[in-house]
């Protein structure tokens, strides 16, 4: 749909989100699986207006209670829950973000002014824009249950819709493309593997495997036939949505996903799960390789011969340009955006990304920034991990956003997810909700008489 549709919608959106954000986060959410209309000619979309609007709001609102929160408990009443896994995790998502913020500088002042734009680009639709749907995401879960679940209800709700809607296009490919609804479509470049509303099919499983694992989370924590015969059926719409992608990255994700959640209920099952993906993966990958057609890698022998092809060969160049990038310039990187720069200088002449998020990292903004960025995963899962014991109310989103987060720590070890914000901010809002849950635990622990008590009662009203 051609201007002024877009800048209408934008204008409308952002204006519900200034007076609601919990409505206009809930619209980001919903929106965010699928591809954005450009707003006044620009790469910035109706989605990213939104977001603005968004960090507008939630700041202001925050603003506002500060005087109220340090009479309450004290100016540094706070600091204790730095020092929990979630604030630890929060403050290395900070690091990240100013880090890969002030790497688009760099860029810039290496490159030039026409590098530094693409690469702000980039930054604010992808690394940029998903920390800050973190960040929005913890000030509506530090707010309580209800609202997180919302929050996380909504970001399951779109990703299961995006992959039914990827599905029937598989199955009617003329059916949406012939209606107004025609732009939901992305242009399949590889039939056989699913795409639907995604251009990549390794994004699209990621989006599967988030609805995946928020509804197996919600239904292991409510013991009713309603919900257990809905939450199947939209189970194996998305896992066959995740198969029919043919990724193999997506398979061992779904693998662990399942395994961390039999370990959940109790160790003798995660064996049991473990054993059943192992046996599920000798049969899924050699079908995979072989409907995606993939070349033998020469000279690998034996019983590894037919899983590497030529485009793990191009993966592994990847892997080892972002390494020598590293070993260049350890301590600042080569700045944001800087690998489609220089990967071949460092002998990948093949691809203009390394295929590997955490090493991109590295290679782009440094060690610090790096290691923060895996400190970022260890802290959040131990965070969440903690949060499905602590609480009864908090524990389906903590399990779910565990398994989102496994899931996506894998596909980015193997594909470039932070490139899209339409899969980066139904996961950043979940994660983010998650750890608010988490960090409002830990605050409400460390609070001592009637404050901690009313904190508790507020936590299960809310529920």
């Amino acid at each position: 749909m051609g201007s002024p549709v877009p800048e209408v919608w934008a204008a409308l959106a952002s204006l519900v989100a200034l007076f609601s954000p919990l409505a206009g986060f809930l619209a980001a959410v919903a929106l965010g699986p699928f591809d954005d209309w450009s707003v006044l000619g620009t790469e910035a979309g109706g989605r990213a207006v939104l977001v603005g609007a968004l960090v507008i709001s939630v700041a202001v609102r925050t603003l506002a209670r500060l005087p109220e929160w340090w009479r309450a408990r004290g100016a540094l009443a706070g600091l204790p829950a730095l020092r929990t896994p979630s604030g630890v995790a929060l403050a290395a998502a900070a690091v990240v973000f100013f880090g890969t913020g002030l790497g688009v500088i760099h860029t810039t002042v290496r490159f030039g002014p026409a590098a530094g734009y693409e690469a702000a680009e980039l930054w604010g639709t992808g690394t940029g824009m998903a920390l800050v749907v973190l960040l929005i995401g913890v000030f509506f879960g530090s707010q309580g249950g209800s609202r997180a679940s919302l929050v996380a209800a909504g970001a399951a709700a779109a990703a299961a819709i995006a992959v039914c809607i990827g599905l029937l296009h598989e199955a009617l490919p003329s059916l949406i493309v012939s209606t107004p609804l025609g732009w939901l479509i992305a242009v399949d470049e590889e039939p056989l593997r699913l795409r639907g509303i995604m251009s990549a099919p390794n994004a699209m499983a990621m989006l599967a495997l988030l609805a995946a694992c928020l509804v197996a989370a919600w239904m292991m924590h409510r013991r009713s036939l309603s919900v257990w015969l809905a939450g199947s059926a939209v189970l194996a719409a998305v896992a066959l949505g995740v198969l029919l992608t043919f990724s193999r990255s997506a398979v061992l994700a779904l693998a662990a996903v399942a395994v961390s959640y039999a370990w959940y209920i109790r160790r003798s099952a995660a064996i049991v799960m473990l054993l059943v993906a192992v046996v599920g993966a000798a049969i899924l990958v050699p079908l995979y390789l072989e409907q995606r057609a993939g070349t033998p890698l020469a000279g690998v022998e034996g019983i590894l011969q037919g899983f590497f092809t030529v485009g793990d060969s191009v993966r592994a160049s990847g892997w080892a340009a972002a390494i020598r990038m590293t070993l260049d310039s350890p301590l600042i990187g080569h700045g944001f955006r800087s690998y489609v720069l220089l990967h071949a200088q460092f002998g990948d002449p093949a691809q203009s990304a390394p295929h590997n998020e955490w090493l991109r990292l590295y290679a782009e903004q440094g060690v610090i920034v790096g290691t923060a960025g895996l400190v970022f995963l260890v802290a959040a899962l131990t965070a969440l991990w903690q949060l499905t014991r602590a609480v009864v109310w908090g524990g389906a989103v903590a399990l779910g956003a565990f398994g989102v987060l496994v899931a996506y720590a894998i596909m980015a070890s193997f594909n470039n997810p932070l490139n899209y914000a339409q899969l980066n901010i139904p996961v950043f809002a979940v994660l983010g909700t998650a750890l608010g849950l988490a960090l409002r635990e830990g605050n409400s622990k460390r609070l001592s008489g009637p404050v901690a008590e009313a904190s508790r009662g507020s936590s299960a009203a809310g529920s």
